[in-house]
């Protein structure tokens, strides 16, 4: 096949065309992706010690926050146990027989009825020490080691107790320089200072709990120079506690919730320091990752005496992050790979196509932009919209404690009602003004006051009327004290009831040996009047039931409840007697079992799913709230409350069940002397 010259002359200077487009698109190939290649190896070498320094601060975050946790619920429990120690107190000091064994100084006699106790306070509130000091501060007791007594107590608890002779408490150190939390009550009969008691709690019974609660451990060491090496070695041997004296230079380890001290910390406590650093530190120890945090330790007068070292473990999230971190990077390379591949296509192609991609770009960039733009606004709605369904969620919270106590405090204030209108009713028709008309016929017969007693006839009189007015009064005034404090009982309820819906914010209640006749006894009298004038009978059908722990405020506030609705449910019974039946009892498995039964208009059998519901009323003047509140206190307390009815006109039973725990003080006790002792 013959070629033309024209033809080789035309192909050649394509060829050289083709190479010379080949060498220059090669260089701008070099001028782009050299300064590319380097651009993105210090942008990933920048983003990756960017993620670094990123997940120790907030590894370091993570371990302040911690620490401040572990402060704050330091503070807690120790204001918890001292309010809960200083009730224990009060509810001892009350016992007579403890008071006449104090009185004597009967070692044996408070041994022997404090031992049980003191191992049931043990077991239920962790309590270490017990107390009993005569007024010169002499050591009477220590139920805890019985064995060694007679000793001055100088600590500054007692000494502040004797200042102030009210009762006082705070972290001390003892001998060992273990740490106690101590509440100390000055103990007076008709006036008379019996002595002190005191009731301990070891620091390392409160840093367990918070170690069981926050999941931290925890490192207790106090400085030597504020111990005694022979008093610290004694008190080891007698407590079985493991100790070594001479295992760091500044401190002793008092105690750990871990069993091995890990290398850091051992390092950190070898290094001599007179105090505690105050900062926190990240370490790697046995292939952990762990948060030191330096709390000091202070004792109730503020002075530190130790250090308490927070080691929070942190190897999950750190694992996790540097796993997020590889990925990332991984993800930054693979998609730098790809980047720098397309960039080498689009500058192969960039004669032949750039207008048209420049174009795309263009439109793509714009599409995503408005995508932004949108989701940006839709991220702002969404937390507007979220706001404010939080706000709505707090208001309706709020609304329906409000509407609970306002339901439970209108049925007391109905008595509070009565008694307020019969001791008004009494004070206007009081006799008293006869006896200011007879004082004032003895002022003006005051010159001749005996013959006009002896020989007038009015005065004749006077001394009788006088005897009556006496009479009179003095049952004026008992029906007023009556009255009065049937009024205080009600005013107490109210404070129970606004009591109870402020502990159902904090979720807590106060758990006391109750005795449930008179319970039942107490909400009775509360409705007493009320009951008396809408002419309803009440009997009382009271099985033996031995001293319970229950919350007493809100069993008192279910009883009141159903009471109250017993009484209305029965107010259209006209042709027939109004009887209102209160059952007490145990029933099966151990349960307390109260029932409230009337003869009113009963309950259909649609109602009776329907009536513990929030806002359900069958009344016209109801609100539906106090079923409601009941079924849940109830719920709180571990139990149930039911009802049951044979249907419309039939009268209706509400049941109320409960766990509870059998209060069993020592024979010849008085009755609830332990009133007021949390469970």
């Amino acid at each position: 096949m013959n070629i033309s010259p024209n033809t080789r002359l035309r192909e050649a200077a394509i060829g050289i065309g083709r190479s010379k487009w080949m060498q220059q698109s090669e260089r701008i190939k070099f001028r782009i992706l050299v300064p590319l290649a380097l651009a993105l190896v210090v942008l990933l070498s920048a983003f990756i010690g960017f993620l670094n320094n990123d997940h120790r601060r907030i590894a370091t975050r993570d371990t302040d926050i911690s620490a401040q946790d572990v402060q704050k619920l330091l503070a807690v429990e120790e204001e918890q146990k001292a309010a809960v120690m200083a009730t224990m107190l009060q509810a001892l000091m009350n016992d007579d027989l403890l008071a006449q064994a104090m009185r004597v100084r009967d070692r044996d006699t408070l041994l022997e009825r404090m031992k049980p106790l003191f191992e049931s306070l043990h077991r239920r509130h962790k309590i270490t020490h017990l107390y009993f000091h005569a007024p010169d501060r002499t050591n009477v007791l220590r139920v805890h080691q019985p064995d060694l007594h007679g000793d001055k107590i100088d600590r500054y608890t007692m000494l502040e107790a004797e200042r102030t002779g009210q009762t006082a408490s705070g972290i001390e150190r003892g001998v060992t320089g273990t740490f106690t939390l101590r509440v100390v009550s000055p103990w007076r009969r008709n006036g008379q200072l019996l002595g002190y008691v005191e009731l301990g709690v070891e620091f390392e019974e409160i840093v367990k709990d918070i170690h069981g609660l926050l999941n931290v451990d925890f490192v207790i060491a106090v400085y030597k120079k504020l111990l005694d090496r022979e008093q610290w070695n004694k008190a080891l041997a007698s407590s079985g506690r493991q100790g070594r004296w001479d295992q760091f230079p500044a401190t002793v380890v008092l105690d750990k919730t871990m069993g091995t001290i890990p290398q850091p910390v051992l390092e950190y406590l070898a290094s001599a320091r007179p105090e505690p650093s105050g900062s926190n530190h990240l370490v790697s120890w046995n292939g952990k990752d762990l948060g030191l945090a330096f709390l000091p330790l202070n004792d109730v007068t503020g002075k530190t005496i130790g250090e308490l070292i927070v080691l929070n473990d942190i190897t999950e999230s750190m694992a996790q992050e540097r796993a997020s971190a590889w990925v990332i990077t991984l993800l930054c390379l693979a998609v730098s790979a790809i980047l720098f591949g397309l960039f080498y296509l689009f500058l192969t192609w960039v004669e032949r196509d750039l207008a048209e991609r420049t174009l795309k770009l263009k439109n793509a960039n714009a599409e995503l932009s408005e995508e932004i733009d949108f989701r940006e606004n839709t991220q702002r709605d969404l937390a507007a919209t979220h706001k404010q369904l939080i706000e709505a969620s707090r208001q309706a919270g709020m609304a329906e404690i409000a509407t609970n106590v306002l339901h439970n405090v209108g049925n007391i204030l109905n008595s509070v009602n009565v008694s307020a209108t019969l001791v008004s009713s009494t004070l206007r028709t009081s006799r008293a003004r006869g006896l200011a008309q007879a004082i004032r016929l003895m002022d003006q017969h005051a010159a001749d006051l005996g013959d006009f007693l002896t020989r007038d006839e009015k005065g004749k009189l006077l001394p009788g009327y006088l005897n009556g007015i006496a009479r009179a009064l003095a049952q004026e005034q008992q029906q007023m004290i009556e009255e009065l404090a049937q009024l205080t009982n009600s005013v107490d309820h109210i404070k129970s009831v606004v009591s109870t819906q402020q502990s159902y914010a904090v979720g807590s209640s106060m758990i006391e040996p109750v005795q449930i006749r008179d319970l039942a006894e107490e909400a009775l009298r509360l409705h007493g009047d009320s009951l008396a004038r809408h002419h309803v009978t009440v009997v009382r059908e009271f099985a033996p039931v031995p001293l319970v722990l229950v919350d007493r405020g809100r069993v008192l506030q279910i009883l009141v409840n159903l009471i109250s609705n017993a009484k209305q449910a029965m107010e259209g019974v006209q042709d027939a007697p109004r009887r209102l039946t209160l059952r007490v009892g145990v029933a099966a498995g151990s349960r307390l079992r109260i029932e409230v039964k009337d003869d009113g208009d009963g309950i259909s059998a649609q109602n009776l799913t329907r009536i513990f519901a929030h806002g359900f009323t069958t009344r016209k003047t109801g609100h539906g709230f106090g079923l409601h509140s009941c079924a849940l206190a109830a719920r709180q307390m571990g139990g149930t409350l039911s009802a049951h009815s044979d249907g419309a006109g039939r009268g209706a039973t509400f049941t109320l069940e409960l766990p509870f725990d059998t209060a069993r003080p020592p024979e010849n006790h008085i009755e609830r002397q332990l009133t007021g002792t949390t469970a």
